[in-house]
């Protein structure tokens, strides 16, 4: 296995290798073997931060998602126990807090911290995979694996170095590269000119009509860059693969969209794939009906775009987690400010702040910069109750976003988010539907219709809207948010057991959610569950220490008796 070479002008004691296999090695370059696979993972996680530290909660959520709050905390402690014996004299490179844990970065090596080195002395890493081969059965480290595998071989692939005496090969024209600094490109290959004679029962002009959709439905997409129609049917030769077919258009993404037949039933395949690697992103079969209409098309063309959106959106941003330099791009920024706001912290809210500021402060006439300010802003008005001032601040950054572009569904969207805070639900409801009508795939206008129905007193017209958005974006990074409504609206349609079940989804995907946590409690004490009630409750607390009535009293029911009548209860529990 290769050793990574220590210089000896410094005094580090360990090298840390994350590109292959995991790899630990003291001074004198011997290998330390750390038995456990989370214990790998662990330092692994520590190795990769910006700064070496990561907050205790973060690890626990990674490694042991799937645990309660105290069984996970005592793993995390029992893991860090381990790893300092294994350690023996060097375990002072490791640090922790209260809070926080850390890698002493000024006495660690990592490999990724040089990747040219690391490429120059052994090439062959640049054919291996971040953690290669480590496998833990938890789904937000495997979440967090698969993004980190994407954003490294990025890196690796930029910074390759070819073999002595060997120049690098230079392709005529190579498939085109996703990286932080360039807007996502995408292109629809058309249908097979073939597939009319052998799907008699779909006119050729559905199939023109499908595609012209899904073309129609990503243009309205305004972070990405489409390519038209009519380029694509200029340039595209039959019987093209999509490795062929993403050179020729300088594509980032191709989107393959097939026509076959089960039976009697037609059936529509979309593969979404990246160009860079010929990686299938994401793929779904759809089933037509048997006569298929103009609306059916349309739906279908609404959810493709709202899942490329969803998919392309995650790629780039896992791309921008590098650190930062002095030669990185607005573009770049913007990304990496995008990473930081959907993390959802209030390290990484304040890190999204500074990023779009500074921007702003470049670029003050960027309607992007404006619109992920407003929507960090949003946020942190969420999770921290802000005062009625305080939101329309914001929806001053919204509106002005709207300026800059009057075409982006997402400024007006995050107007409608302001507006219903505020409990002006009619003009809301007009900046929801304006954003919905300039994007029908953006998920959140329709979480956000769902929202203000709930709120209005129409929870059963909440569904279908949710239903929606999970939908056009079902690994949404605010899927929790998603399931947290709906288990609202089946609180208030007095469905209990659909409550529970919504709030629960919404707890594996961010246990801290107090939202989450109030509804499930509730459903208890409803069911006349006591016990199960008083123990939700202190989850609930136990996970938000600051949380009191205020809480619910924030929430912008119209009928404020709603409010009334959940603090009446949890005082009785």
């Amino acid at each position: 296995m290769q050793a990574l070479e220590q210089d000896s002008q410094t005094d580090t004691k360990l090298s840390i290798q994350v590109i292959g296999r995991f790899t630990v090695l003291n001074s004198k370059n011997q290998q330390i073997r750390i038995s456990s696979k989370r214990g790998q993972a662990l330092l692994a996680l520590l190795a990769v931060a910006p700064s070496g530290w990561r907050e205790r909660r973060w690890l626990q959520y990674k490694l042991w998602s799937m645990r309660g709050e105290k069984e996970g905390s005592g793993s995390l402690r029992q893991t860090l126990s381990s790893i300092r014996k294994t350690l023996g004299d060097e375990s002072d490179i490791l640090l922790s807090d209260r809070t926080s844990i850390g890698l002493n970065l000024d006495r660690v090596a990592v490999d990724v911290h040089d990747l040219k080195q690391l490429l120059s002395k052994t090439p062959l890493l640049s054919q291996s995979d971040f953690l290669e081969g480590l496998d833990i059965t938890d789904p937000e480290f495997e979440n967090w694996l698969r993004d980190q595998r994407v954003f490294w071989g990025n890196q690796l692939r930029e910074v390759e170095v070819p073999p002595a005496n060997q120049p690098a090969a230079q392709p005529k024209h190579p498939p085109a590269q996703l990286s932080a600094s360039t807007t996502p490109v995408v292109a629809v290959m058309p249908f097979s000119r073939h597939l009319a004679m052998h799907q008699p029962q779909l006119s050729s002009h559905v199939m023109e009509g499908l595609f012209d959709d899904v073309i129609d439905q990503l243009a309205k997409i305004r972070w990405l860059s489409v390519i038209s129609r009519s380029s694509v049917i200029a340039g595209a030769n039959a019987g093209m693969v999509p490795s062929e077919f993403g050179t020729r258009f300088d594509a980032n993404y191709v989107i393959s969209l097939d026509l076959f037949s089960n039976g009697d039933a037609s059936k529509l395949g979309v593969d979404l794939i990246r160009s860079q690697n010929m990686e299938m992103t994401w793929q779904k079969t759809f089933l037509l009906p048997e006569s298929v209409a103009q609306a059916d098309v349309r739906n279908i063309a609404i959810e493709i775009a709202g899942n490329v959106a969803s998919q392309v959106s995650r790629v780039a941003q896992s791309c921008s987690q590098g650190r930062p330099s002095e030669n990185s791009s607005f573009s770049e920024l913007l990304w990496r400010g995008k990473w930081h706001l959907h993390r959802l912290s209030k390290v990484d809210s304040q890190a999204a702040q500074q990023i779009f500021a500074d921007l702003i402060a470049q670029d003050p006439g960027n309607p992007e910069a404006h619109l992920h300010l407003a929507w960090t802003l949003m946020w942190e008005a969420w999770a921290t109750r802000a005062s009625a001032e305080k939101i329309r601040d914001i929806s001053e950054l919204g509106q002005k976003a709207i300026k800059l572009d009057n075409s982006d569904g997402r400024a007006f969207w995050i107007a409608g988010v302001m507006e219903s805070w505020l409990r002006n639900f009619d003009l809301s409801n007009r900046f929801i539907d304006q954003a919905i009508e300039l994007c029908p795939s953006l998920a959140l206008a329709h979480m956000q219709r769902a929202s203000n129905r709930i709120y209005e007193g129409h929870p059963a017209e909440a569904l279908k809207s949710i239903e929606t958005a999970s939908r056009l974006s079902p690994m949404d990074t605010h899927r929790f948010f998603f399931l947290g409504e709906k288990a609202m609206a089946h609180l208030l349609l007095d469905d209990l057991d659909q409550a529970l079940e919504a709030s629960t989804q919404s707890l594996m995907l961010r246990r801290s959610y107090w939202y989450a946590h109030l509804i499930q409690t509730l459903s208890f004490a409803r069911q006349g569950e006591q016990d199960k009630a008083a123990e939700a409750y202190r989850r609930l607390k136990w996970h938000t220490p600051d949380f009191q009535s205020e809480f619910i009293s924030w929430l912008p029911f119209t009928d404020r008796v709603k409010s009334q009548e959940m603090i009446a209860e949890l005082e009785g529990i």
